[in-house]
């Protein structure tokens, strides 16, 4: 990534910053485990959201002494990069918005994922623009990827101009991105 670094301080985050990213990232592993498995109530998914969000205010509380921690997080592991988009998101600032636009333009297609599951948790209004203008002139896959945030958020409708090039598209991924933005949709033909 090419992310101007200095701008945020480039010594190493406070340790209790690096251990609200550890946390983080750990909870947000069993949550995703979690809603999936049958023994767990609605009860438990509460908390666990509430230690999640305790561990969010903390690297925001570290203001931009967690960036570096979450520009590594943006280059990590799926866990890594979802808790990051949604963190940076989450300052609700301009330079934070814009460090999620440029890991995502850069995304290689097997981090797409990560980031298509945290856009959909998170807020886009400082970065909603320019995601229409990856959906609308984007590689296919990134377009796609952004279709489904859309989807996601209710802001995309069935007749969308590139939704209908996904279903035949080559590549797998876009393919699956489409049926699951079918599933979020609908689809044009109600017969």
């Amino acid at each position: 990534m090419n992310i101007e670094l200095s701008k945020f301080g480039s010594a190493s985050p406070p340790s209790v910053l690096a251990q609200h990213w550890e946390e983080l990232q750990g909870l947000w592993q069993i949550r995703c485990a979690a809603i999936m498995d049958q023994e767990y109530v609605a009860s438990d998914i509460k908390a666990l959201d509430a230690r999640i969000e305790a561990h969010v205010d903390g690297l925001l509380v570290g203001g931009k002494a967690s960036i570096p921690l979450l520009l590594d997080g943006l280059k990590g592991e799926e866990e890594a990069v979802v808790v990051a988009v949604y963190v940076l998101l989450r300052f609700d600032d301009e330079e934070a918005a814009d460090l999620v636009v440029i890991a995502l333009r850069e995304a290689k297609p097997d981090q797409l994922k990560a980031f298509c599951q945290s856009l959909c948790q998170s807020r886009l209004h400082l970065i909603s623009d320019r995601l229409v203008e990856m959906y609308e002139h984007g590689p296919t896959l990134l377009a796609a990827t952004v279709a489904e945030v859309f989807a996601y958020h209710g802001r995309l409708s069935e007749n969308a101009s590139r939704l209908k090039k996904f279903y035949e598209d080559e590549d797998i991924e876009v393919r699956r991105a489409a049926w699951r933005i079918t599933a979020l949709v609908g689809t044009e033909d109600k017969s």
